[in-house]
């Protein structure tokens, strides 16, 4: 009865002994795995410690402002960023800010890279002077009550400036800015590069930068407008005209020669 009795415990615990194996075998990684990441979390392993930016890309932005934007990342664990939240606080940081790529590196690195918009256009308007870029976006306001200044604050960034007698900036874009980039395609085809655009009641002119003048109105078939800048612009060049300035919006254009 002895016998029976310790040859059912080796039995027994044998049968244990390799319930336990398997079961190791099969759930030690995992659990080691969980239990290190465990620990990777209460010393804070996956805190974000540094944020790197394209620096060498960036012409209007710079890493000590970049760094005031985001201080509240660095420390925060990386996996609980959100990349578009950072789009999101960069791009109502600044008007530089055109989109934003953010890159998470292991374990604790965030690498930043972003497109700036190119300043293009400015101008005065309801006591505001105004920056745009090449695409016609509001990119900041430079200045408020300074009309005489406006020019000298925005010739740091912008090629082209605008006067107006009227709003020019409506739902962070540039007012008419599809009808004057249609314009300044034709002109720059002939070699006229414009410097300044004059707005008064919907009648705009160009002047540019030999002090040519061109005159259109936008409020009333600017295709066929076009049309005529193409074919006298044309004629120009072939006759080598010397002109003042141009008004296109009659039937006949309106040249003075120098």
């Amino acid at each position: 009865m002895t016998k029976v009795s310790f040859k059912r415990s080796v039995v027994f615990n044998k049968i244990k002994r390799n319930s336990v194996t398997i079961f190791l075998k099969k759930y030690l990684p995992y659990i080691l795995f969980f239990t290190l990441l465990g620990f990777s979390f209460v010393f804070h392993f996956w805190d974000i410690k540094k944020i790197e930016f394209n620096l060498s890309e960036l012409k209007y932005l710079d890493s000590n402002e970049l760094d005031i934007y985001l201080e509240e990342y660095v420390g925060m664990n990386l996996f609980l960023v959100d990349p578009n939240e950072i789009e999101k606080v960069l791009i109502n940081g600044n008007g530089f800010v055109k989109s934003v790529l953010t890159e998470k590196i292991l374990p604790n690195r965030l690498k930043i890279s972003i497109t700036e918009y190119t300043p293009y256009y400015s101008g005065y308007s309801l006591d505001k002077c105004f920056l745009f870029s090449s695409e016609g976006t509001k990119i900041d306001i430079l200045c408020e009550e300074c009309e005489d200044e406006c020019w000298e604050v925005s010739s740091e960034y912008s090629q082209i400036y605008i006067s107006s007698n009227s709003v020019i900036e409506s739902a962070n874009n540039l007012i008419f800015f599809d009808e004057i980039r249609r314009i300044e395609e034709i002109l720059s085809l002939f070699g006229y590069k414009a410097k300044e655009i004059l707005i008064n009641d919907g009648i705009v002119v160009f002047n540019d930068e030999d002090k040519h003048k061109f005159t259109f109105d936008i409020a009333y078939n600017l295709d066929l407008q076009l049309a005529r800048l193409y074919l006298v612009c044309k004629k120009i060049n072939s006759d080598s005209i010397k002109f003042k300035s141009l008004d296109l919006r009659f039937d006949r254009p309106v040249m003075k020669i120098k």
